[in-house]
């Protein structure tokens, strides 16, 4: 990834789906971002903490189809706008966070094709 593109700190909409990406996720620094779509790459690691901390305004994020592991950070499903998440087809492990089985403003939930419990 370009180093500039991660500190773009007001754009809304970010889509680089289907691109080849590659690397961790931790280069993202965007506070304002609506929509947010990565699927389609090979990013690996963990889905950073700081996202449920930066992210406070995301209401679509989607992270299919790359090669995350670890656990799904306990407090993504307390983003206060998140309606969309997409997890599926990566290598997240652990059992899926008490903050998504609360999380009545997300309407669309998907984590198939993981590893996960619970």
């Amino acid at each position: 990834m370009p180093p500039d593109v991660g500190r773009l700190r007001y754009v809304g909409y970010y889509s680089l789906a289907n691109n080849l990406l590659s690397g961790s996720l931790g280069w993202l620094n965007i506070t304002w971002l609506n929509h947010l779509d990565l699927s389609g790459n090979s990013f690996r690691g963990s889905i950073p903490v700081t996202y449920c901390a930066l992210l406070k305004n995301i209401s679509y994020l989607n992270l299919a189809e790359n090669k995350l592991v670890s656990r799904i950070p306990e407090n993504i499903g307390y983003l206060p706008n998140l309606r969309w998440l997409d997890l599926s087809d990566n290598k997240l492990t652990g059992n899926i966070p008490y903050s998504l089985t609360i999380a009545t403003q997300i309407k669309k939930l998907r984590l198939m094709n993981n590893s996960l419990s619970g």
